[in-house]
């Protein structure tokens, strides 16, 4: 811990002293303290050093500070600060966060929406930083890593928000005329093959081929196609992907009559590639996604919850089948990475679409060179070359072995801890309740004053204000953008 005890000031309150004895506030009047804020910003404040909380009681009252991190030392530090009345004044107050260094993370991915709160600075208690310059370059640092986080991700979300938004209330009436999710026992005892679409797939097939008996095979959506051609069945298919092109995955899936396949799809996923898969007589599992509406709609539903670590289905496939109860999981094509001369496996559709518009002077060769190029490469030798967010797709799945205890040699992760194979028990959506539901909440939107109902439907709509600002000509309040980003919902609920 930082402090040792607190003093009283001349003008009788208390202050805490730092452990070298030395005071955090000013002596006479530490009610005057103000945090150093870039002149006219309007935005989230990450402050490190609460102390005493006098100089966050400053700005705390400033309508244009939308958010406050405050950040301590540790969770002594932490606990030492709230104790102390003048903490406990602001503490209850929504506008403010407090937390400690090790969760700082954390903090600033789920409490910093850059929608809702715009733009963002970091300051500190002049005497904090002062004694702690080491632990506040920390905090720099982390919060630096944090905001590249939350970048991806809003960035993510401006791109897809409006996709996300339509899928998810399409699908959802789609789940509202099933009674029941099933609720398959699955062979465990197998190896689960993850069957990702990355070049070194194409040598991957013949030993899947030569040991199918061994696997419980799991495609990604963009592998399906390949395996199909080469005569493979899918035990089970993955999609996460929004977009209307990964429809075309699944336009090429035989009937079920030639075999069932359980298909897995995230409740936000194109609701064309669900279609396709159930006029085929397969059947499908949705899943649920961490986007808000998702968990308004479906967060105490048994759904099972996938992470796809940043929204890669590979991920995405390797958790489902630790859901599923598979301790032992072999991965094929997982490269992230771009090889023998091209970016993805033999017979994926975009094989099909480069080489179906190929000519002399447009090769399929020049198309996927153009891919490939389209951002810097990183070059890993031997003619492998990587990108920036294919290496963060590679360290996401590294994080998701070790938080879920997989060892990996090879392309082999095997895990000590075993889950049962989670079904999910019967259960019926009421999709006319939750549109009633969402209706009445979304008449809240115009309130000044926040209840729980009106969060709820405005955490729910920011991906899709993300994405109406990118795309709108003229900026609006963010009212506005609550009242545009629901009446546009208002368009699947009918």
């Amino acid at each position: 811990m930082i402090y040792s005890e607190t003093i009283e000031t001349k003008n009788g309150q208390k202050i805490p002293l730092y452990s070298n004895g030395h005071p955090a506030h000013s002596k006479y009047n530490p009610s005057n303290e103000k945090l150093n804020l870039p002149e006219g910003f309007t935005g989230c404040v990450i402050c490190a050093g609460i102390a005493g909380s006098f100089h966050i009681a400053g700005i705390i009252d400033r309508p244009e500070i939308t958010r406050i991190i405050a950040v301590e030392a540790d969770e002594q530090s932490l606990e030492f600060a709230k104790s102390l009345e003048s903490t406990k004044k602001i503490a209850s107050i929504s506008k403010i966060v407090m937390c400690s260094t090790n969760t700082l993370f954390q903090t600033i991915k789920q409490n910093y929406l850059p929608a809702l709160h715009g733009n963002i600075c970091f300051t500190s208690l002049f005497s904090w930083e002062k004694e702690n310059p080491d632990l506040t370059k920390n905090i720099q640092d982390i919060t630096r890593n944090a905001l590249q986080e939350v970048s991806r991700d809003y960035s993510v979300q401006a791109h897809f928000g409006l996709l996300w938004q339509r899928n998810i209330f399409l699908n959802l009436r789609q789940l509202s005329t099933r009674e029941t999710q099933p609720g398959n026992s699955f062979d465990t005892k197998l190896t689960a093959a993850v069957i990702a679409a990355g070049p070194t797939l194409d040598k991957g097939i013949e030993r899947i081929s030569r040991n199918r008996d061994k696997y419980f095979i799991i495609a990604t959506d963009t592998a399906y196609q390949t395996l199909i051609k080469n005569k493979i069945y899918c035990d089970a298919v993955i999609s996460v992907d929004s977009q209307r092109v990964s429809s075309e995955h699944f336009f090429g899936c035989p009937d079920s009559k030639n075999g069932r396949t359980h298909f897995v799809f995230d409740i936000a996923s194109n609701p064309l590639a669900v279609k396709s898969v159930l006029e085929k007589g397969h059947e499908i599992e949705f899943v649920k996604s961490h986007h808000p509406l998702c968990e308004l709609a479906l967060g105490n539903s048994p759904l099972k919850t996938l992470s796809s670590g940043g929204g890669t289905v590979t991920i995405a496939c390797c958790d489902w089948a630790r859901l599923s109860g598979f301790s032992s999981i072999e991965l094929f094509g997982a490269d992230f990475s771009y090889s023998e001369g091209k970016p993805y496996a033999s017979g994926t559709y975009l094989d099909n679409k480069f080489n179906s518009n190929s000519s002399r002077t447009d090769s399929s060769e020049k198309t996927f060179a153009g891919l490939m190029f389209r951002t810097e490469l990183i070059s890993k030798g031997n003619n492998v070359y990587s990108t920036q967010i294919l290496d963060y797709y590679r360290k996401t799945l590294e994080q998701w072995q070790n938080e879920h205890s997989y060892e990996r040699k090879g392309q082999i992760l095997t895990s000590k801890i075993t889950l049962q194979n989670a079904k999910t028990p019967a259960f019926e959506f009421d999709y006319d309740g939750f549109v009633s539901n969402w209706i009445h909440m979304g008449n809240l939107i115009d309130d000044d004053e926040e209840s729980e109902d009106s969060i709820k439907i405005k955490t729910a709509l920011l991906p899709y204000i993300a994405w109406l600002k990118k795309n709108s000509k003229k900026q609006l309040s963010l009212k506005e953008y609550f009242k545009l980003a629901f009446n546009s919902s208002l368009r699947y609920t009918k």
